[in-house]
């Protein structure tokens, strides 16, 4: 399981190379040397990450940076920090796509939390995961009984998370009764279909159709009292794999474009970020502390403009 090791650029500026540790605990004694980096990127930047592709859930890192071959300071200082999980899009490239700005006040751990704010925020509007997730007997009630079991069976029910990966189970209960009436029931003899009709990117809408055999209507029927109106107590509860194995290139994107979005923002404070306008005649330039009203405006702008664009596109359907 890949992992991120970061750490904070060196304070000595004759810093030239970075010694990355890694053990199964903080204690620095323990740790054994996994590379040797350059202690600055092509973009003449600190390198600030390390991606451990062999990693376990439970290494620690440290940074030790050298002045030519003697260790100048580390970091963090006497001890290691945990590593952190990696989302598809890793913090190298957003620095790659700010590149258009001075970047040095960028490092990997500022990058990756604006990863992981857009990865959030997409999933909430969307109702999607961006990777597999499961769905534990989620619940639904009289109007998917109707669709299951009742004068409506065989249509379209509208799960609450997509894109389906598989179906499952579908089980029953009696809600409002005591003793083995209100006990959770599979539903056998059932035929579950996904329906695949997203609009342009192939993927499902989380809609499926359930299709039951005559042989468990009767079965399921027997076991009912009637009198007691069991049509509006019986929930149907579904359990399913959900989300994208492989993010769609545009998803990818427009969390990269938005975090570097944010990343412009921040760096309109810094000396050279922050440049609104530049006159060569006579020599004059203009600075404002944020990017929202620099040269960087349109590109972010854009960014933003795209992102929205996205959450659009994939919002859930209307409930089926």
């Amino acid at each position: 399981m890949a992992r991120l090791a970061f750490w904070n650029p060196p304070a000595n500026k004759r810093v030239d190379q970075i010694e990355v540790w890694s053990g199964a605990t903080s204690d620095p004694a323990a740790m054994s040397k996994l590379v040797t980096l350059e202690a600055r990127d092509r973009y003449g930047n600190w390198v600030t990450h390390y991606q451990d592709d062999n990693a376990t859930t439970t290494a620690y890192y440290q940074a030790r940076f050298l002045v030519g071959s003697q260790v100048d300071s580390e970091f963090p200082p006497g001890t290691g920090k945990v590593g952190v999980e990696l989302y598809p899009v890793t913090p190298q490239m957003i620095i790659d796509t700010v590149q258009g700005v001075p970047a040095n006040f960028v490092t990997a751990e500022l990058v990756q939390r604006y990863i992981g704010a857009f990865v959030s925020q997409f999933k909430t509007a969307t109702s999607m995961s961006l990777e597999t997730e499961t769905a534990t007997r989620e619940a639904h009630y009289y109007r998917a009984y109707d669709k299951v079991l009742g004068f409506k069976a065989g249509r379209t029910i509208q799960l609450r998370h997509w894109p389906i990966q598989t179906l499952t189970k579908a089980e029953y209960r009696v809600r409002g009764t005591t003793g083995g009436g209100n006990t959770i029931q599979e539903i056998t003899g059932i035929d579950m279909e996904i329906r695949h009709e997203g609009r342009s990117d192939g993927y499902n809408r989380g809609q499926i159709n359930v299709f039951v055999t005559n042989a468990t209507l009767s079965a399921l029927f027997a076991g009912f009292n009637w009198a007691h109106d069991y049509s509006r107590r019986i929930e149907i509860l579904f359990t399913y794999t959900h989300g994208w194995v492989t993010w769609p290139a545009d998803v990818e994107q427009a969390i990269i474009e938005m975090a570097a979005a944010s990343i412009l923002e921040i760096q309109g404070e810094a000396e050279t970020g922050g440049l609104s306008s530049r006159s060569l005649d006579g020599y004059s330039e203009s600075f404002t502390a944020s990017a929202t009203t620099t040269q960087f405006s349109a590109r972010r702008i854009w960014y933003e403009k795209g992102f929205d664009k996205r959450l659009a596109h994939y919002k859930r359907p209307l409930w089926g």
